[in-house]
């Protein structure tokens, strides 16, 4: 009946219904649903501490097969009213306990994810690192794998981890430019390519970057690392192309030093041609 009256929106009446039961049975083995029904009701009252207490109630007493199909998805709604309100600790405690207790819940990867910004929020970047890599490793929609993969790799760009970084993402360059962080993240991987001098997968990564962007919307970085590793192959011709792109849209010490670099590959791609028609 306090189910019925739930799924009518009837809350009120519901969770009268859900304190009689606990009345005449507070130890029965109906307990632990009855908590759990209260747990939504509070939740659809947006009373969190409630919710949360009638949660761990049910936790308590619950056979663990049904613990683990019921309770996870609804203590993730607790923890997403939470992040919503900004209350990050809360909200990462609530994530936590999900991925500590139900490890193989299909809850958990999600759980994993938000408890990794939630990390993020609270100035953490040390754990959220250790959070989003353990996130990447579960099975994730794209749109969140790959920013994982973006939020783990900007972390490991401020230690200096390039290494890591093009590990990390280099094997999912094709997934991330159909994605949410796409510029950003094949930017960085770019960075991570040049600094270990694997100027191919530079080239694709900037390339892919800034495909189909307008010069109002292309960042000068993009373009500056795609003109590096086009120079560094010994592609002066296009390096000259991406440079004219790039130096209309740079400011100060940067624009400065991509003149310095234009004129390095004019001379280049002039003696390149020199050469050419000596040889012929």
């Amino acid at each position: 009946m306090a189910t019925a009256q739930y799924e009518a929106g009837n809350l009120a009446a519901a969770g009268s219904m859900c304190d009689l039961a606990l009345q005449a049975a507070p130890g029965g083995p109906v307990a632990p649903l009855v908590h759990y029904q209260m747990a939504l009701i509070a939740l659809d009252s947006t009373d969190l501490l409630a919710a949360w207490r009638s949660l761990l109630q049910a936790e308590r007493d619950m056979r663990p097969e049904d613990a683990e199909s019921l309770l996870p998805p609804a203590q993730l709604r607790v923890g997403e009213q939470h992040f919503a309100n900004g209350d990050y600790a809360e909200a990462g405690g609530c994530y936590r306990h999900i991925v500590e207790r139900y490890p193989t819940s299909g809850t958990t990867p999600l759980a994993r994810y938000k408890l990794a910004w939630c990390l993020l929020r609270t100035e953490q970047n040390a754990t959220a690192i250790d959070q989003f890599l353990a996130a990447v490793e579960l099975e994730q929609p794209l749109e969140i794998e790959a920013d994982a993969r973006y939020q783990a790799a900007q972390l490991l760009v401020e230690r200096g981890d390039f290494p890591q970084v093009f590990a990390l993402l280099s094997p999912f360059l094709d997934e991330l430019a159909e994605t949410g962080p796409r510029v950003h993240a094949l930017t960085l991987l770019g960075r991570a390519a040049l600094k270990l001098d694997e100027l191919k997968v530079a080239q694709q990564a900037f390339a892919a970057a800034i495909e189909g962007l307008s010069d109002e919307q292309v960042p000068v970085s993009a373009l500056a690392g795609l003109a590096t590793a086009q120079e560094r192959l010994g592609q002066f011709g296009e390096a000259v192309a991406t440079l004219q792109r790039a130096i209309p849209l740079a400011r100060g010490e940067t624009a400065l030093q991509m003149q310095q670099q234009l004129t390095r590959c004019s001379l280049a791609l002039l003696d390149v041609s020199t050469t050419d028609q000596e040889e012929q």
